[in-house]
């Protein structure tokens, strides 16, 4: 493999967080709910970036990495595992939703 070849496979690997994280968010019509907050922390040479996810003003997921595309990948990652569990446990749940979020107005009960 080339080192082009590397380059492209770890920079559409570094995007899979990210893309799967706003391909869930536009099923289910809730992109404007995202936004992202950034800071940069330390000397120039030391760059430490925290990047937070949040979701309809709710903090999901935080990401720490050299680079600001490292952290925010990371925090779509953790992002993702929140939003999986949250559904797993609706559903467990006997309830069913269009949206998990941490507020509960979302929820549908099924019943039993």
């Amino acid at each position: 493999m080339s080192r082009h070849q590397s380059v492209n496979s770890q920079t559409q690997q570094d995007h899979s967080y990210r893309m799967a994280l706003n391909q869930y968010l536009q099923y289910w019509r809730r992109q404007d709910d995202l936004y992202w907050s950034e800071a940069q922390h330390g000397a120039r040479e030391r760059t430490l970036w925290t990047v937070t996810c949040y979701l309809a003003n709710v903090a999901y997921g935080t990401g720490h990495a050299s680079t600001k595309g490292q952290a925010k990948e990371r925090a779509a990652q953790q992002t993702l595992a929140m939003l999986n569990y949250q559904q797993s446990a609706a559903w467990n749940m006997g309830c069913s939703t269009t949206w998990v979020a941490a507020d509960t107005r979302s929820y549908t009960y099924q019943g039993y």
